[in-house]
C-alpha cells in the first residue's frame, strides 16, 4: 500500500460555507470533495488533507484540486503530483491585465498537472484549445441515494433553486403572471434583491434562504417544475441543481445555452430558447398542466440519473485514475 501524506484540495468557498453548516454533520449529501476523500483514503489508507496556500507539500504528496488556489500552483511548482478538475476557462474581465493573469495562471496548472479532468465536452475542447492536451472526461456527481423521488403525488410548485448566473427579472415575472415561485439560494444579494422587489409587487416570490439539505431536498420532491433561467454560459450553470432535480422526480425547464446542450436528451428537461417572458410562461404553463405524478415516471426519470451521475459510477471512472497515480513511484 502506497505511504506518505495524501493532500486533496478540499477548501470550501465563503458562498458555500452557509450552506454546508446549516447541513449538519452527516445529513447531506456526498458531493465531489467526498467521493474524492472517500476514494483516495481507501486507497492511501490515511486520511486527506485540506490543501492551504502554505501546506508543505513532499515529493510522495499527491494533490487533488478544481480551483486554481495558491497551493494548486504551489503543486504544479514544484512538480507534484497534480489531480486538476477544470470547469472552464475564466470569464473574460474589463480588465485586460487580469485576464491575462488568469489566463496564464490556468494554462500553467494544465501544463504541469499529471491528470486533467472535466466534466464536459465542451470544457475539454476549452483545454486542448488552451494547452493541446486531451483531458480525461467524468461524468457529474449527484448522490441519487440522498435526491431520490416520493411516491405521493407532486404539489403545483414552480422551484428556482440556486446561487448566481440567474435571471432574476424573468422569475420575478413569471411569478407575477400567476405562477407560485420558490426561490432557494445561499447569496445574499441574491436575498436582498427579493426583499427589494417584494416591497412593490402584488406576486412576490416566495424566498427561501440558507435552507438545509433536507429542505432543499424537500422542496424537489414537492416541486412540480425547477426553472433555471441561466444567464452565465463561460461554464455549465445550473448543472448541480438540475441533476439534483431530476433526481427526486420533476420536470426542469431551462435556457437554450451550454447546461442545456449537455442534458437536451435526458428525461424530464425541457428547453426554452429565449428569455421572452411569453415563451417561458406558455411552455411552464403546459408543463404544469401536463405534469405526470405517476411515481413510475419519476422514478424512471430518477434511475436515469442514477445509472449516469452517481457516486458509484463516478468513482468507478475516477477510482482507477487516482490508483494509477498514487502508486507510480
Amino acid at each position: 500500500m502506497p505511504t506518505g501524506p495524501f493532500l486533496a484540495n478540499l477548501y470550501v468557498r465563503p458562498r458555500d460555507r452557509p450552506m454546508v453548516a446549516m447541513a449538519g454533520a452527516n445529513q447531506r449529501p456526498i458531493q465531489w470533495e467526498d467521493l474524492v476523500d472517500e476514494i483516495c483514503s481507501r486507497l492511501t489508507g490515511s486520511e486527506t488533507r485540506g490543501l492551504g496556500p502554505l501546506a508543505a507539500l513532499p515529493s510522495s504528496s499527491i494533490t487533488v484540486s478544481w480551483g486554481p488556489s495558491v497551493g494548486t500552483i504551489v503543486a504544479a511548482v514544484l512538480r507534484r503530483r497534480l489531480v486538476y478538475l477544470c470547469w472552464g476557462v475564466p470569464r473574460p474581465s474589463k480588465r485586460r491585465y487580469w485576464n491575462q493573469i488568469r489566463f496564464a495562471r490556468l494554462r500553467f496548472i494544465l501544463r504541469r498537472a499529471s491528470v486533467v479532468l472535466t466534466n464536459d465536452p465542451v470544457t475539454s475542447q476549452q483545454v486542448s484549445d488552451l494547452v493541446s492536451r486531451s483531458p480525461a472526461q467524468i461524468p457529474y456527481v449527484v448522490d441519487t441515494s440522498y435526491f431520490t423521488p416520493l411516491t405521493e403525488d407532486s404539489d403545483k410548485l414552480v422551484l428556482a433553486p440556486g446561487n448566481n448566473g440567474r435571471d432574476e427579472e424573468l422569475i420575478c415575472s413569471l411569478s407575477d403572471q400567476g405562477i407560485p415561485i420558490v426561490r432557494v439560494t445561499y447569496d445574499k444579494s441574491v436575498r436582498e434583491f427579493y426583499l427589494q422587489r417584494a416591497k412593490r409587487t402584488l406576486h412576490p416570490v416566495k424566498l427561501e434562504f440558507g435552507v438545509s439539505f433536507a429542505r432543499l431536498r424537500e422542496l424537489y420532491r414537492r416541486a412540480s417544475l425547477v426553472v433555471l433561467p441561466l444567464t452565465a454560459q463561460n461554464h455549465p450553470a445550473g448543472q448541480t441543481s438540475l441533476l439534483e432535480a431530476l433526481a427526486c422526480g420533476p420536470s426542469v425547464l431551462l435556457s437554450a445555452g451550454r447546461s442545456a446542450s449537455l442534458f437536451a436528451d435526458y428525461p424530464g428537461v425541457h428547453i426554452c430558447d429565449s428569455h421572452s417572458l411569453s415563451e417561458w410562461t406558455m411552455v411552464a404553463s403546459k408543463i404544469l398542466a401536463s405534469t405526470n405524478d405517476a411515481s413510475s415516471s419519476r422514478f424512471g426519470q430518477h434511475q436515469y440519473i442514477r445509472a449516469r451521475h452517481s457516486p458509484r459510477v463516478v468513482g468507478d471512472i475516477l477510482g482507477p485514475m487516482l490508483e494509477d497515480l498514487i502508486t507510480t513511484t
